[in-house]
């Protein structure tokens, strides 16, 4: 900012539409943009932190796909907060009411940003891949397709992640030029190219995640019902491909000059898709490996309440138990009942008592006896 001439600090951003007259703000007021980015984070959170009791209480064992959604996860936050910085600038406003400098900075955080989106998501997307080669082919001999096929699809994913990191990092020189159109010296390459690249790259990575465990479901020895129930179940990263095409709808705006997009206004809504992208792909890839969590917990659960069970029915006997020696002893008759809840199930023998005498039904002479 350096560059900027002090005199342009406090003109707009971009020159307003006919009619307009600019009113400057230095925060963004929408609030459907902070309870958006607040879901992302509380959500995803939660399920790391399940996803981690599971592997260290339960399994005890923690592996590869675990770390990789653990610094996915931290990179999140990182980038919620940037959110909040360029918040502080007018992201979400129209960019006619955002004083030039505040644009800037605005600009400076995005960049950020999105240098931090592109590892984010191979890091997701790994840990998915990863969790199929457990779950189908923890040995090559077991399922070769899912085995060398996972592999290659994340050696692919690393490459064109990191190219596409580099190409960002270096796109201008100086790197300041990429904030600040007023800089006079450097030069940058076109940045549309790159802009359009990274979402399209996600959609065909989401599909080839997808369609990755299908053979080895269609092998398993299973109805046709449960196999096609299994791979919808398998499908549902596919939610997160929604995100990415709303990133690619909101990105195609951006197309022109900068100097007569309204860019700010723009990019609250391409970030905020980003950052769902990213959520939805934590919770589909913690998910994953939840089964066991609640198999177990779903069996405690069972276990607490037939114990719970179990005494409110000791305790309900228990108390006939003693009402029944009360009025025996004050020489009422009554029907005895039954000592446990299995009594009643099966056959029992009601005694009637009187006093301190008593009989049962067994004493009642049949036809066959004498009388």
């Amino acid at each position: 900012m350096s560059e900027l001439p002090k005199d342009l600090w406090n003109t707009p951003a971009l020159e307003p539409p006919p009619g307009v007259t600019p009113h400057f703000v230095t925060f963004s007021p929408d609030l459907k943009f902070y309870l958006g980015m607040s879901l992302c984070t509380i959500i995803p959170g939660l399920l790391v932190i399940l996803r981690f009791y599971n592997k260290i209480r339960i399994v005890r064992k923690t592996d590869l796909a675990d770390y990789s959604i653990l610094v996915s996860f931290l990179l999140l936050l990182a980038i919620v907060g940037i959110a909040r910085m360029t918040s502080r600038f007018g992201v979400g406003v129209h960019q006619w009411n955002i004083r030039l400098v505040d644009y800037m900075r605005q600009a400076y955080w995005l960049y950020i940003g999105e240098l931090l989106y592109g590892p984010t998501i191979f890091l997701i997307k790994a840990a998915i891949v990863l969790q199929y080669i457990q779950l189908f082919a923890p040995l090559r001999c077991l399922d070769p397709f899912v085995y060398i096929g996972g592999w290659v699809t994340i050696l692919l994913m690393f490459l064109s992640y990191t190219t596409m990191f580099f190409v960002l990092l270096f796109m201008c020189r100086p790197r300041e030029k990429l904030w600040n159109p007023y800089h006079k010296d450097g030069e940058c390459l076109d940045a549309y190219p790159l802009v359009y690249s990274i979402p399209a790259i996600n959609v065909i990575y989401d599909l080839a995640v997808m369609l990755l465990p299908v053979p080895s479901i269609w092998k398993l020895h299973i109805p046709l019902k449960k196999k096609c129930g299994i791979i919808l179940l398998f499908a549902t990263g596919l939610v997160a491909t929604v995100a990415t095409w709303m990133r690619i709808f909101y990105t195609v705006e951006f197309k022109g000059s900068r100097t007569k997009i309204n860019t700010s206004y723009m990019m609250a809504f391409a970030g905020l898709s980003s950052v769902v992208e990213i959520a939805l792909g934590i919770t589909i890839a913690c998910c994953l490996s939840l089964t066991k969590f609640l198999s177990v917990k779903l069996k405690e659960l069972s276990n607490f309440s037939r114990s719970v069970s179990k005494r409110f029915t000791e305790g309900w006997n228990s108390l006939n138990i003693k009402q029944t020696k009360s009025n025996t002893s004050g020489g009422s008759m009554d029907i005895t009942p039954p000592r446990s809840i299995d009594a009643v199930c099966g056959p029992s023998e009601p005694s009637l008592t009187s006093g301190g005498g008593s009989f049962t039904l067994k004493d009642i002479p049949t036809d066959s006896e004498e009388v």
